[in-house]
């Protein structure tokens, strides 16, 4: 008999995937797995990789999407710890995108004009006398 505890795994278990949309002239989300240890949720900052670059993004969409498999998706990198874009905002992008004919992710760039809100705050020195 075998002492060591048995782990359940559904081998047939599909991980969490989202549709990230990224700051570029491209006109749809991309498709990312979930690590985890991460909770993501729709308009959430997010690193993703794109190619030998890293990028960030939006995640627009928690439906998974059925043309990709998921053995061959990347992760998410990783989850900025800052307010996400609300449902309007998303749903305003949409709609310019649509009415301009301009690819989703060009007006999301404009949105996310100021990216240097999610760096952390540089270290700065002073002096006391």
């Amino acid at each position: 008999m075998n002492d060591q505890p048995s782990l359940l795994v559904d081998e047939n278990s599909v991980p969490e995937t989202v549709q990230v949309l990224l700051p570029l002239p491209l006109a749809g989300a991309y498709s990312y797995s979930v690590p985890a240890d991460m909770a993501l949720q729709e308009g959430d900052f997010v690193t993703v990789p794109l190619g030998p670059r890293e990028l960030r993004g939006v995640v627009w969409s928690k439906e998974p999407s059925d043309s990709v498999d998921p053995a061959k998706l990347k992760p998410v990198i990783h989850q900025f710890d800052a307010p996400g874009i609300v449902s309007e905002v998303r749903a305003f992008v949409d709609w310019v995108a649509g009415y301009t004919l301009f690819p989703q992710g060009a007006v999301l760039r404009m949105v996310m004009r100021a990216g240097a809100v999610l760096d952390p705050p540089r270290l700065q020195t002073g002096f006391i006398e």
